[in-house]
């Protein structure tokens, strides 16, 4: 399966909205969250995966469902970039014109993005 670039960033969203240290959020088996409904349960699940992965949240497994704890540090550092839909929009427009849609790529373009925006806003 290919990965996509907005899944994971609307599963990272999904985990910050709906976790705390207290509460998690469970995907039953097969069924499509709320605001993931373009997606099948299978393009989710094998991107919470991916998201579990390359440390950008924390889950759990079990046979019926599949548990969303929390964002890790690094997840929580990568949607900070990629967050603002503005943002979100430049960073693939890059990742287009550069022709890699890797994560780690895309980590990259949004550091570099953010910079510049902070440059900018700094009339430096």
């Amino acid at each position: 399966m290919r990965m996509n670039p907005d899944l994971i960033r609307e599963i990272l969203l999904l985990t910050e909205n709906n976790t705390n240290l207290y509460d998690h959020y469970e995907i039953e088996l097969e069924a499509i969250p709320e605001g993931l409904e373009e997606y099948t349960f299978s393009e989710i699940e094998y991107h919470i995966e991916l998201c579990y992965k390359f440390n950008f949240i924390e889950k759990e497994c079990s046979f019926y469902a599949i548990t969303l704890t929390d964002l890790t540090p690094e997840g929580h550092l990568f949607l900070a970039d990629i967050r603002e839909t503005r943002n979100w929009i430049k960073i693939k427009e890059i990742a287009t014109n550069v022709g890699s849609f890797s994560l780690s790529s895309l980590k990259e373009i949004a550091v570099q993005v953010i910079s510049q925006s902070i440059i900018k806003s700094l009339n430096l």
